[in-house]
Formats: structure tokens, sequence, C-alpha cells
């Protein structure tokens, strides 16, 4: 066969190859890499900080977990209450999985957001048949490729947009093609009724909001965990000077027991045995509660470094200077009344701006299935470009197609749509009840808070 009439296919089977070799160039270019979903997230988050300034500290996911793998390959640690709180931000394995949490959320928002932006797609399938016999014989190229791309709009409906290639050719024989088509074509729907609107975006809408919810929780959870540490690491302390305390009265009562013995019925005889023997009870029982505050210490060491999340294996001193400060500081009066520090966390909680916002959410959800109950009308727009079936680049002889119509599907069955707008009604009502009862919960939670703290004081 002669090699030059292998050079027109070979050029058709590249340019048939070219839309797959671009798309494939899209998965270096960084947008499809773990650096690009980084980028986006952090940048999502950059823009919501503003919105949640009780939340604090960084959010790369990455960066704090290979800080946390390096604090826990200390073998001890000595650890001031502030050192703790650090520590623990750092080595938290609940606090890593918050913060995670977060990315997670705003990375779920990447996805909602990319839906409306242009989506190409390309591909390309290429070929060479051979076929030998009595009559005749040859070598087929035949080959195709695609590339376009297709957008949700926000008002709803879509675009749709593409460009395809087809061609086929005998090489043996020569001569032109027996196919060489390309076609151009656009194609928007317009809801016009059912799913228009705002109601298209309410996937968006949601994850959004969920983003935000999200980097609440991880502030209420900053919040907790620093009371949690705090509490953990003052009892801590309280238990060891417990245990000291009953170390010191158990060498007491031993030292009492012994000039006991020397003045009782074995020795000098001059208190009854009858008091020897209680004290020596008193000994016991010294010995039982020393024993077990050095157990009530120990364990509660141990649950603080799970805390904090450090083995267990290493480590770990406090000092008694924060406890001594606290000691010669004393009671110090409440910063707040009982009504204003109500009123204050019905303000303020992020968890109860939470519930609230999510109130909202479910009432949204309900106009939304309202919606979804009415009839679909779309209007329907076309336009294409179709060359010649020989001539793949001729513009001038292209044939152009165009398409206006409405799709109308009446409302003539619509259970399903009727039952998920009963559920989203129940959803709503239990939502206000969940809103209702958070601020109840709220209420309760800083009066017991308030008369607690004034009943230590």
């Amino acid at each position: 066969m002669n090699e030059g009439r292998w050079l027109p296919a070979a050029a058709c089977l590249l340019l048939a190859c070219l839309p797959l070799v671009a798309g494939c160039s899209g998965f270096r270019n960084g947008r499809f890499t773990k650096e690009g979903a980084d980028a986006e997230v952090y940048g999502i988050l950059d823009e919501n900080r503003c919105a949640v300034p009780e939340m604090v500290g960084r959010l790369d996911v990455d960066a704090a977990d290979r800080v946390a793998e390096a604090d826990r390959r200390c073998a001890a640690y000595h650890l001031t209450l502030d050192d703790a709180l650090a520590l623990g931000a750092r080595t938290s394995r609940e606090y890593l999985r918050q913060r995670e949490d977060v990315y997670l959320a705003a990375l779920n928002l990447t996805g909602a957001r990319n839906r409306f932006n242009p989506l190409w797609s390309g591909g390309a399938d290429a070929a060479l048949e051979g076929q030998t016999g009595f009559v005749n014989q040859g070598v087929t190229a035949r080959g195709g490729a695609d590339v376009g791309f297709s957008r949700a709009l926000e008002t709803g409906g879509s675009l749709v947009v593409g460009l395809a290639t087809d061609f086929l050719k005998n090489i043996s024989l020569g001569g032109p093609f027996q196919l060489a088509q390309t076609l151009l074509s656009a194609d928007l729907v317009l809801p016009l009724a059912r799913g228009s609107g705002w109601v298209a975006r309410e996937n968006l809408i949601q994850t959004e909001r969920d983003t935000l919810y999200a980097m609440r929780d991880f502030a209420r959870f900053q919040q907790e965990f620093t009371v949690d540490v705090v509490s953990s690491y003052y009892r801590i302390l309280q238990l060891r000077k417990t245990w000291e305390n009953e170390e010191t009265a158990y060498e007491s009562l031993v030292r009492l027991l012994e000039r006991q013995d020397s003045l009782g019925a074995t020795g000098a005889g001059r208190i009854p045995e009858i008091q020897v023997d209680q004290t020596r009870q008193d000994v016991l029982r010294a010995d039982e509660r020393r024993l077990v505050a050095r157990i009530a210490y120990y364990s509660a060491l141990d649950d603080f470094k799970l805390q904090l999340g450090i083995p267990i294996r290493v480590r770990l001193d406090l000092p008694d200077d924060d406890l001594d400060r606290l000691y010669e500081q004393g009671p110090v009066p409440l910063p707040y009344t009982e009504r204003a520090a109500v009123a204050l966390a019905l303000e303020e909680r992020v968890d109860l701006r939470n519930a609230r916002d999510q109130e909202v959410d479910a009432w949204r959800k309900v106009l939304v299935a309202e919606n979804a109950l009415g009839p679909e009308v779309d209007l329907e727009l076309g336009a294409a470009l179709r060359t010649a079936d020989v001539r793949p680049l001729d513009l001038e002889d292209a044939q152009v197609e165009g398409l206006l119509g409405l799709d109308i599907d009446l409302p003539f069955e619509r259970t399903a749509e009727r039952n998920a707008f009963r559920a989203a009604l129940v959803q709503a009502a239990r939502a206000r009840r969940q809103r209702q009862a958070r601020e109840d919960a709220v209420v309760l939670q800083v009066r017991q808070s308030y008369r607690r703290l004034d009943r230590a004081r």
C-alpha cells in the first residue's frame, strides 16, 4: 500500500484526539488537584470569617495534622494552664475532627457552586478498519470528536453548547471523504413555572448556610473545649492537693499510733488499749483514703491526656502555681446579673443562632415543595449549524436549524410532590419546636450555671 495514502488518515486521527488531549490537560492545570480544592475551600472560609467572629485560629487541616503528629512525639510535658490550652488546640483529636468538619462543609459548597459554572466535556474516538475479499479490498479510517459545555442557570433551566465532528474515509481507494460533517449546536431551556427563580438555587443556598453552621459549631466547640480543659486542669491540681493532704494525714496518724503504742498496754500502760485500737483503725481508714486519692489523681491525669490528644504513656507535670494564684485571688464578683446573663446568652450563643436559622431553612423548604406542586412549563430554544456531508469546514453551504417550543407537564399526578410538601410542613413545625426547646435549654443552662457560680463564690 502506498504510504502517502496514510497521511490524510493520520491527520484525521490526530484531529479527532485533540479534544481528548485538551481534556486530560485539565487534570494537570491545578484545578482538579488537592491544591485546587484547598484554594477554593480556604477562599470560601476566608469570605465567611467575618460572619463568625467567635471562631479563632487557623483552619488549615493538613498543617494542623502535621503539627499534632509532631507534638505527640514528645516524651514529657510540663504544662501551665496556657500551655495546656494551646497544646489541646493543636493535638486534640476531637479538635482536629471539628476543624475537618468545617473544611468538608466548605468543600461541599464548592461542588454546589460549580453546578452553575460552565461544565466542559469532550471526547474522541478513532479507528482503522481493514477489509479483504475477492472483489475489493481496502483500509477505512473513521473517527469523531466532540467538545462542549453545559451550564445550569441560577434562575432555572440550562444551556448546552456542543461541537461535534465525524469522518469516514477509504484510504486504499483514495479520493474524498465518504463522510466528514461538523455540527455546532446550542440548546436553552428556561422554566416558566415550576423550578424557576430562586427555587433553582435552593441546593446552593442550603449548602452556603450549612458551611456557616459548621463554622458556628466549631466556634461553639472551641468555647466548650476551653472551659473543659480549664476545669480538668484545676481539678487535677485539686486532686493532687487532696492526695497530698491525705498523705500528710496518714503520716500524722502513723506517728500518733506509734506514741500511743508506747503508752498503751504493751508499753507504759498509761492509756487504755481500746484507744490505741481506735487510732489503729483511723490509720487504716487514712491509708485507704490516700490510696483512693492517689488513684483519682492519676486517673484524672490520664483522662486529661486523652482530652488533650497526647499519648497516655508520656509523663505530664502540672505546676501548683496556677492553683495557688487562684486561691490567692479569692472569690471574684459576678460580671452580670442573672437576668443580664440570660439576655446576653439568648442574643450571642452561636448554637442558638443555628437553631433559629435552621427554622428559616425549614420554612424555605416548604416554599420549594409548594413550588413543585404546580405545572411544569419549559421554554425551549435551540439552534444548530450543520455542514455538508463531505465538506466539514464549508460554512457557506451549511444548514441552519432552529427550535422554538414549549414543554408543558400539567399537574395531573403530584402524589409524591404532595407528600413532600406535607413532610416539609411537619419538618418546619419540628424545627420551630427545636428552636423553642433550644432557647429554653439555654435559659436553663445559664440560670443553673449562674446559681452554681454564686454558691461557689
